[in-house]
């Protein structure tokens, strides 16, 4: 962070103090009070370096003092107040900026994009949003500001706007970002059904679909919308989609499948696609061992559960599954043997995804990564121990 901080202020102010350290040598008066302005700076980049943020914020505040006009000061000294966890006292000093007559259009522009992250950090969205409708406005081609604005749209959940603004952005990087452009034809989708609109929800998750045919959460939730309107037969081949596109994110489709089945009269349906699917995945052989144990199959089903510990030993829902089924067929000592393997797991659970990309930890699933930002990255941990019931 002060790296970034520090890269961003010298851009700044350094050509800033430079020029006019160098165009005031002649006169000494003005020359003395620009040279105390100049160390200042220096001084606060040095303790920037010296990752000294408190005693670099004493510096930019005598430099400020020093010059009352220099905006990019101004700029710098509330992106410090804002990194040190102080985003009120960041907006007051950027708001003071953009109030100022006669800013250079640069200026103005980033003193916009600065005020919105000082909004979006109290939480003000609707005003960050504001700020930086305006910055866009100013500069069509300013990057940073497009993609801030559209990751407050999606907290705000205007899918229409952060869908053209993802439009501006994949043509200002020069991407392929259409992961990004179904997820929120799949959001706007999820909110029309929400809203009981459901012919315009079902043509969102089917834009999702076709413009990125492995989009699992507009399959996932056009198989709750066919299934809303008594079409069981078409949500269960949404469903069946995400089993073959994805199978490590089956668990998100068993509960929606074995509710339809019932619906339709199809049990033993059920049961030949967890069997045609257990190979593939360990939460079908999961949801199997479930499925047997409900139809009083115990024997197999404890089976199953064996072998897979043999492999996930940490799995706890599994150990919980066994020790369920050993207690129902009389099964005391072995019960009681899984249940200190299953003390024991519990040190060895944790967040059930990780980050493909940047190793990020989660107890739920998101599409977009809380730490990278990037999409589609999180995926099931190997020899996790956590609950798939309840997810998606």
């Amino acid at each position: 962070m002060i790296q970034e901080l520090l890269i961003g202020i010298l851009g700044l102010i350094a050509g800033l103090v430079l020029g006019r350290l160098g165009a005031n040598r002649s006169a000494r008066a003005l020359g003395t009070q620009r040279a105390q302005e100049g160390l200042a700076y220096i001084r606060g980049v040095n303790f920037l370096l010296a990752k000294e943020p408190e005693r670099a914020i004493d510096e930019f505040v005598k430099a400020v003092k020093l010059n009352s006009d220099t905006a990019e000061a101004y700029l710098a000294l509330g992106n410090l107040f804002r990194s040190q966890g102080d985003p009120a006292r960041a907006l007051r000093v950027h708001q003071s900026i953009t109030c100022r007559p006669g800013l250079p259009h640069q200026v103005l522009v980033q003193a916009l994009y600065e005020l919105a992250q000082d909004y979006k950090a109290c939480g003000v969205l609707e005003q960050a949003r504001k700020a930086l409708e305006e910055a866009v406005g100013k500069d069509p081609k300013m990057l940073p500001a497009w993609v801030l604005l559209q990751e407050v749209q999606w907290e705000l959940g205007q899918w229409e706007d952060a869908l053209k603004a993802q439009e501006r952005i994949s043509k200002l990087r020069k991407s392929d970002d259409r992961n990004v452009a179904a997820h929120l034809w799949a959001e706007l989708g999820k909110a029309q059904m929400e809203r009981g609109d459901r012919k315009a929800a079902r043509s969102s998750l089917k834009k999702a679909i076709s413009t990125n045919e492995l989009c699992l959460d507009a399959y996932l939730h056009l198989g709750d919308l066919y299934a809303q309107e008594g079409a069981d037969q078409k949500a269960v081949a949404m469903w069946k989609r995400v089993l073959d596109l994805a199978p490590e994110f089956t668990f998100l489709a068993y509960d929606r499948l074995e509710h339809a089945f019932f619906r339709l009269g199809q049990v033993s349906g059920l049961e030949m696609l967890l069997r045609a699917q257990a190979e593939k995945d360990p939460f079908s052989r999961l949801y199997l061992a479930r499925h047997l144990r409900k139809k009083g199959e115990l024997k197999e089903a404890a089976q199953i559960l064996e072998v897979l510990l043999q492999e996930r030993p940490q799995w706890m829902e599994a150990q919980k599954d066994l020790i369920q089924i050993y207690a129902e067929q009389g099964l005391q000592k072995q019960a009681l043997a899984h249940c200190r393997g299953l003390t024991d797991s519990l040190g060895g659970s944790g967040p059930a995804f990780r980050c493909s990309q940047c190793g990020h930890e989660s107890f739920e699933l998101s599409w977009k990564c809380p730490g990278c930002k990037r999409w589609d990255t999180l995926r099931p941990r190997e020899g996790f121990g956590w609950d798939v019931r309840g997810q998606g």
